[in-house]
């Protein structure tokens, strides 16, 4: 066991996520907070105000039962804001993943808009 980590131990003495971990404040480059060009749009989806809860709830209940079929959704996140209200947010790559959530559930026509960064 002595010589596997001698021989592996200059390969992987310090990775790259362990290279902040002996810093004691809480810093964080602004950087990493800014969403970068491979990381999914933020839509707005409009549904029936005071419903949103129950929009994301069949949304996410929809992404459990299809997670391990041969169509999975394609989307990140589903989640909701006090305001505005009538709407719900879908983290997804394209529109038409959306679009493909949005049927069937109780939504207010399949209207998406893309949410500016």
């Amino acid at each position: 066991m002595a010589r596997i980590r001698e021989r592996h131990g200059a390969r992987y003495a310090q990775r790259p996520h362990e290279a902040f971990a002996d810093t004691t404040d809480d810093f964080v480059p602004q950087r990493a907070l800014v969403p970068g060009v491979h990381d999914p749009n933020l839509w707005m989806v409009r549904c029936v105000p005071g419903k949103e809860q129950e929009v994301i709830m069949a949304i996410t209940k929809r992404f459990i039962e299809r997670e391990m079929t041969s169509h999975p959704l394609d989307i990140s996140s589903v989640f909701s804001r006090d305001s505005p209200k009538g709407y719900v947010y879908v983290e997804a790559r394209k529109q038409a993943y959306v679009q493909n959530v949005s049927n069937g559930v109780a939504v207010r026509g399949t209207r998406c808009v893309q949410e500016r960064r």
